[in-house]
């Protein structure tokens, strides 16, 4: 009887050993499996990453990588080429070494740009720019230096690079407050009738000691206060409503007339 309890207990505990070693050898499939698949995706990531660098490699050096074209829209006080220079983009140069956000902030530290919007194509090699540049009321000159002053309020000294800005109005005998109150005056006013001003000078009456004398384009002459200086976009209307020789039109609290000059 105690024999038979004894080789009962043998039997369980051979079936413990054989389960045991069982569950080791499935543990050690698994693990090995692991292994396997663990260097498996290390390869093909290698290999993935061998291609990638090929292709980037081949892409380099070739055209396809080179920039074919360039435009620049909006431009007026910069001509194209000077913008491109601005920003170290020129033909044939690689798209990939001109970030789109490096162009936009070097273009954006220049006081006569505004604003600056990038685009690039890299399957056609093209970088478009487009930029808003900064309003110009007129220049003027100071100190021995010409300015450019802006309808910010700034003034930007004028070199040779901005011959586009001769033509804009020509300021005379204005203080650097009077020059502000200008800018802050005319930055509403359309380009299009700033443009028909000529020169802008400082006038005095009986009733207003701070008002501006405004030379036109066609040899007539405008006397507004600062505040009334919009009446600018009426300016075609009221040459054809006076029909008579030079004359002097007068903006004055909201009202328009025209009288001889003094």
């Amino acid at each position: 009887m105690e024999r038979r309890k004894n080789d009962k207990l043998d039997q369980e505990e051979l079936e413990r050993v054989l389960e045991k070693d069982e569950q080791e050898t499935r543990y050690d499939r698994v693990i090995k499996h692991r292994k396997k698949l663990k260097r498996t995706r290390r390869r093909i990531k290698i290999l993935i990453a061998l291609v990638l660098i090929a292709t980037i490699g081949i892409y380099m050096l070739t055209s396809l990588s080179n920039i074919k074209i360039l435009k620049v829209n909006n431009n007026v006080i910069y001509s194209q080429q000077q913008i491109l220079d601005k920003a170290s983009l020129k033909y044939s140069g690689k798209m990939v070494f001109h970030p789109v956000y490096f162009i936009e902030k070097v273009l954006e530290e220049d006081e006569l740009i505004k604003d600056v919007s990038v685009r690039k194509d890299y399957f056609s090699g093209s970088i478009y720019i487009n930029v808003t540049e900064e309003k110009v009321i007129g220049q003027y000159a100071a100190d021995g230096k010409n300015y450019v002053l802006l309808a910010n309020g700034k003034s930007v000294i004028l070199d040779d690079t901005q011959l586009a800005l001769i033509s804009s109005p020509y300021i005379v005998d204005l203080n650097e407050e009077q020059r502000e109150l200008l800018a802050e005056s005319l930055s509403e006013v359309d380009d299009e009738y700033i443009s028909l001003i000529s020169e802008i000078r400082h006038y005095s009456t009986s009733y207003d000691d701070n008002m501006l004398e405004l030379l036109m384009q066609d040899g007539h002459i405008v006397r507004t206060s600062y505040s009334d200086i919009d009446l600018l976009k009426n300016y075609r209307g009221v040459l054809e409503k006076y029909k008579s020789d030079l004359r002097c039109i007068y903006f004055v609290d909201g009202s328009v007339h025209s009288g001889k000059c003094d």
